[in-house]
């Protein structure tokens, strides 16, 4: 985590948007000559010099925790890199609440929604929760999304806008939520980050991935991706894994 901060650090949803996918195909594509689900590159500044190998994970550039460590640490001493900050002039937004569900699911982790009665307001409180995001003891610990619309908290069953923060606890399939905390829209940054340091030390989830799997298979769970998916890997577990 520290290496990386001499990087801007960015999350792509592999197929949930269609400009991403024209994206990260151009980055890297397996033997199959399709986008594969997972794919990690470094990039220069231009988004199309590649400074390492690029793969489906780190592993494809470096071997180990302490090589990648190194390798970082000697890309960022090549380019000069301004000094290390834990910081961004925004919110790490996920696309949608629904999809933001499925990251922090998966995650294991909980998920923030930032509710506005319209897009100024979302705008305002977003600003002001800014810190909440890169604060060292918090950061990386909850997903964040946004709502204007009833439709878009329906699957965390709350069916009033309220302009402030809500704190979801993802459902074990990353499809529904509920709430576990409230702030409203006048929420104190230190007393907000103290609560939700709280919550997140109380937040433990454990999940075997095959049983996981299995489990939504036998109720009839899947994940319905905005574009096709094209890693045969994947089709091909997720066909075996529907065989048995």
């Amino acid at each position: 985590m520290k290496a990386s901060r001499d990087f801007v650090c960015i999350r792509l949803a592999t197929y949930e948007d269609p400009g991403e996918v024209k994206f990260l195909s151009s980055v890297y594509r397996g033997r199959s000559g399709q986008l594969e689900n997972t794919i990690f590159a470094l990039l220069d500044s231009d988004g199309k010099q590649q400074l390492a190998r690029s793969g489906r994970s780190p592993d494809f550039a470096f071997f180990g925790d302490e090589q990648f460590v190194t390798g970082l640490e000697k890309i960022a001493n090549e380019k000069e890199s301004p000094p290390k900050r834990f910081s961004d002039t925004q919110l790490p937004l996920v696309k949608s609440v629904d999809l933001a569900l499925n990251i922090a699911s998966s995650d294991k982790i909980q998920l923030i929604i930032v509710v506005g009665e319209n897009d100024s307001k979302v705008r305002d409180l977003s600003k002001k929760a800014l810190p909440l995001a890169w604060n060292e003891s918090i950061g990386g610990q909850f997903v964040f999304a946004t709502a204007t619309t009833q439709q878009e908290l329906k699957p965390v069953g709350r069916e009033k806008i309220e302009n402030g923060l809500f704190i979801i606890e993802p459902g074990k399939f990353g499809m529904s939520g509920k709430l576990v905390a409230k702030f409203g829209e006048s929420f104190d940054i230190r007393e907000t980050t103290e609560k939700l340091a709280k919550l997140s030390k109380a937040h433990t989830v454990s999940k075997d991935y095959r049983q996981h799997v299995q489990a939504g298979i036998s109720l009839g769970i899947e994940w319905k991706t905005r574009t096709p998916v094209t890693d045969q890997q994947s089709l091909r577990a997720l066909e075996r894994s529907r065989g048995r």
